[in-house]
């Protein structure tokens, strides 16, 4: 259910963000425009929206089946030494979840002040911040790799 959510979401972004309004008729008749505007840039803005969204609404979900089967455990009168190998909050997890963000968000950083960089927005572009995201990745396969030993 997570995944199509996250998909139609994802889809529809798309969608929304490349709908444009009729601009000048004048713009046709410039051939060779090498530069890009940041009108450009909005559907990328739109596009992070919605997936900042998505996330949210996943992990309010999330929260509340959580909340709701601690309520059903309870109600149930399991044993003690289940409820609490069930119920347990793992750190370990939430340490590992904050260093995953941490990679990520630093590569899409770094992406950014080197595309920003750039005089003109083209395929290049798109291959830096693809190559940016991998050596966070990168980075945190290896982080959890050495941290294990």
């Amino acid at each position: 259910m997570k995944r199509i959510l996250l998909t139609l979401i994802t889809v529809s972004a798309c969608l929304f963000s490349m709908a444009q309004e009729k601009g000048d008729s004048n713009l046709m008749h410039q051939p060779n425009v090498s530069t890009v505007s940041s009108e450009h840039a909005i559907p990328f803005a739109v596009l992070g929206l919605f997936l900042l969204i998505g996330y949210f609404s996943l992990k309010a979900v999330k929260l509340f089946l959580d909340t709701r089967l601690k309520n059903k455990i309870i109600d149930k009168g399991v044993s003690e030494q289940l409820a609490v190998s069930i119920l347990q909050n793992n750190n370990d997890d939430n340490k590992i979840e904050a260093i995953k963000w941490f990679f990520l968000l630093s590569g899409i950083g770094l992406a950014l002040l080197i595309i920003s960089m750039q005089t003109v927005l083209s395929i290049g572009s798109a291959a830096i911040m693809a190559l940016c995201l991998a050596a966070s990745f990168m980075g945190y396969y290896l982080y959890l790799r050495y941290s294990k030993k």
